[in-house]
């Protein structure tokens, strides 16, 4: 049995233990040789097989909802242009991969222009109601 030397002659060990023409002498000749150059496809499809049914994304449980999108949603209940705002900057959030809630984001934004145009609507018909009752008045 031999010892392993010193580090500093340790190429010289390993060439001297381990020659590449006795291992290749030792292979068993049934085997083809490959060129270097090419490989072999190997199918996925084989009897053995089986592709696993889970969905492409799954979110890790450090993934946490982005907190802009949280806010997002609120703001669009309260102050619906600011939800829209912060809705899209959310989402850009979202998507540079800041998080999760992409659902959220689009939410506030849809909530908060749907808010919106009523809101908008209810002054022009409040404005509309004044106009009324000012010239029926006179």
């Amino acid at each position: 049995m031999t010892t392993r030397p010193e580090a500093d002659d340790s190429a010289s060990y390993w060439s001297s233990t381990y020659d590449s023409h006795e291992l290749r002498a030792s292979l068993p000749a049934s085997e083809p040789s490959r060129p270097q150059g090419k490989r072999e496809r190997v199918s996925k499809a084989t009897p053995h097989h089986v592709p696993e049914l889970v969905p492409r994304r799954q979110p890790s449980a450090a993934a946490s909802t982005n907190g802009v999108a949280i806010a997002a949603l609120i703001c669009a209940f309260l102050i619906a242009p600011l939800g829209v705002i912060l809705g899209l900057k959310a989402r850009r959030q979202i998507r540079g991969g800041e998080g999760e809630g992409e659902g959220l984001a689009t939410a506030a934004i849809v909530l908060g222009w749907v808010l919106t145009g009523f809101g908008a609507l209810w002054i022009v018909l409040q404005l509309v109601a004044i106009a009324a009752i000012a010239r029926a008045v006179s």
